[in-house]
C-alpha cells in the first residue's frame, strides 16, 4: 500500500467542486494538456481524466499541497492527529466520516499514518470505504448528492440521512468493539502461550544451569585440591632453595679460599720464571712455493711454514709472521703474477718480504737470521 493509493481512493470520494478548487488554487501549475479548466462543467465532462491527472508526476507536489493549504477546519476538527494510534483514527472515521480524517492526515503531513489507517479499514472495514462525493467547506466534509431536492425534503432526508448515519456509526462501532475484543482474545491466549513456553524455558535453563553450577563446583574442589598439593609442593622448594643458597654461600667461601692459593701459586710461578734462564724466541717463516724437500729448510731458530702454490692468489696474508720468503725458482710464471694480484700480499711491509730466485738464496737468508739470533742473544 502507498500514498499515492490512498489519494487515488480520496479522489473518487472529493465532488467536483472540490476538484475545481484543487485546480484553480494551483494557480495554473496544475495542467492538463489538451483540456481546460475554468468550471464546474469542464469538471464534469472530463472528471475522470482530470483527477488521473492530479496524480501525475508534474501535477502530484501541487496536488498535495492543496491539502496543507486548507486554513479552516470545524471547531471539533482542529486538534493534531499525530499522537493517535490507528485504533483511535478508527474511532473517530465512526465519528465524523472516512473522508474528513483523510483530509485531516494530509493536511498536517502524516501520510505514513494515513497509508497504516487505509491498510487497516481496507483489511478489516472494507465498508467504510463506499461513501459518496464530499465536499470540503468550513462546516467539515458535506454529501454532495442532495442538493438539488427541495429544503422541506432536504430537511426530511437530513433527518432520515442522520438516523442511517447513526445506524452505520453504531454498527462500525460495534464492529470495531468485536474486532477489538477478537484482538485482545487473541493476543490474551498469544500471552497464555508465551508464558507457557517461557516458563518451560525457564524451568529447562535453570535444570541446564544446576547441572552445569555442579559440574562447576566439582572442577572447583579439584582445582583447590590441586592448589594446595602446589602450594606444599611450593614450600618444599623454598624449603630445599634456603639449603641450595646456603650450600652456595659455602662454596663461593671455597671458592674464594681456592682462588687465593691459586693467586698465590702464581705469583710464586711468574717468581720462578723471572728467575729462570731465558729460552730464545724462534722466528716465524712463512715460505711462499712449497719445494719438493722440507729437509733443506730444518733449522733450530726458525720454524718454518709453506704456502702450496695454488694458494698464492687467495690467501690472506696477515702479516703475523716475522718474515715471508717468496721461493721464484718453486712458482711458474702465472703463479708468480697471481701473487703479485693478492691484495694482501701487496700491503705486507717490503722488508719482511725475500724473493729467493735460487736455492743458494735461502741458505744465504738463513745465515744472515742466525747471526741476528746469535748477536741478540
Amino acid at each position: 500500500m502507498t500514498v499515492k493509493k490512498v489519494y487515488q481512493w480520496l479522489l473518487t470520494k472529493l465532488d467536483d467542486e472540490t476538484i475545481l478548487d484543487i485546480y484553480c488554487s494551483s494557480k495554473g501549475k496544475i495542467v492538463c494538456r489538451g483540456f481546460r479548466v475554468n468550471s464546474i462543467h469542464d469538471i464534469k465532462s472530463n472528471r475522470k481524466i482530470l483527477t488521473t491527472n492530479l496524480l501525475n508526476p508534474s501535477s502530484y507536489k501541487y496536488f498535495k499541497l492543496w491539502f496543507t493549504k486548507i486554513e479552516e477546519f470545524p471547531q471539533n476538527q482542529s486538534d493534531k492527529l499525530t499522537e493517535k494510534e490507528v485504533d483511535e483514527l478508527l474511532a473517530l472515521v465512526s465519528e465524523e466520516g472516512i473522508v474528513s480524517v483523510f483530509v485531516r492526515l494530509f493536511h498536517q503531513n502524516l501520510e505514513r499514518k494515513a497509508v497504516q489507517l487505509f491498510g487497516e479499514i481496507a483489511d478489516h472495514s472494507s465498508d467504510l470505504l463506499e461513501v459518496k462525493n464530499q465536499a470540503f467547506n468550513k462546516y467539515g466534509m458535506e454529501n454532495t448528492s442532495d442538493k438539488n431536492l427541495e429544503k422541506s425534503d432536504s430537511v426530511t432526508e437530513s433527518k432520515k440521512s442522520e438516523t442511517e448515519h447513526l445506524s452505520i456509526q453504531d454498527k462500525n462501532e460495534d464492529k470495531i468493539h468485536k474486532k477489538f475484543e477478537k484482538k485482545l482474545k487473541n493476543i490474551e491466549n498469544e500471552l497464555e502461550k508465551r508464558t507457557k513456553q517461557y516458563t518451560k524455558k525457564i524451568e529447562e535453563m535453570e535444570n541446564k544451569y544446576k547441572k552445569i553450577i555442579d559440574s562447576l563446583n566439582i572442577r572447583l574442589s579439584a582445582v583447590h585440591r590441586v592448589v594446595k598439593e602446589k602450594d606444599d609442593e611450593i614450600i618444599v622448594r623454598e624449603q630445599a632453595m634456603q639449603k641450595f643458597k646456603k650450600s652456595e654461600q659455602e662454596k663461593d667461601k671455597l671458592i674464594a679460599f681456592l682462588q687465593k692459593q691459586v693467586d698465590d701459586l702464581q705469583k710464586q710461578m711468574i717468581e720462578l720464571e723471572e728467575k729462570l734462564p731465558k729460552k730464545e724466541k724462534r722466528i716465524h717463516i712463512l715460505v711462499v712455493g712449497k719445494p719438493a724437500s722440507e729437509v733443506p729448510f730444518e733449522n733450530e731458530t726458525i720454524e718454518f711454514e709453506f704456502l702450496d702454490n695454488e694458494h698464492v692468489y687467495d690467501f690472506q696474508f696477515d702479516n703475523s709472521y716475522d718474515g715471508y720468503w717468496v721461493l721464484g725458482y718453486e712458482l711458474s710464471n702465472k703463479e708468480q703474477y697471481l701473487l703479485r694480484q693478492n691484495e694482501t700480499f701487496n700491503q705486507l711491509p717490503e722488508k719482511k718480504i725475500n724473493i729467493c730466485k735460487q736455492f743458494s738464496d735461502v741458505q744465504i737468508f738463513m745465515g744472515i737470521f742466525d747471526k741476528k739470533i746469535v748477536g741478540a742473544s
